[in-house]
């Protein structure tokens, strides 16, 4: 029972990606002081897609570097992994 349960433990964790980066990457906004409000956000193969009003655009692209590594940081946990973010959906 032992194995069962350890192996049945691994999927525990699993979560649907694109609920798991939207909640990840509207905390790491918050913590770069950056409104979150209006943004709408898509993840696919590990692009993250903004739509919004230009000023979080540009915020979120003039601070990607540091904004994709600490996200990158907060979903490691989660085996998901962010290349960029782009404008659009």
């Amino acid at each position: 029972m032992k194995n069962l349960t350890s192996y049945l433990k691994k999927f525990s964790l699993l979560t649907p990606k694109e609920k798991t980066v939207r909640e990840k990457f509207e905390e790491v906004l918050s913590y770069f002081s950056i409104p979150t409000g209006s943004v709408e956000i898509k993840y696919r193969s590990g692009i993250v897609y903004i739509n919004g009003s230009g000023v979080v655009k540009n915020e979120v692209l003039i601070n990607q570097k540091e904004i994709v590594e600490s996200l990158n940081s907060k979903l490691d946990r989660y085996n998901i992994k962010v290349e960029k973010i782009v404008p659009g959906l």
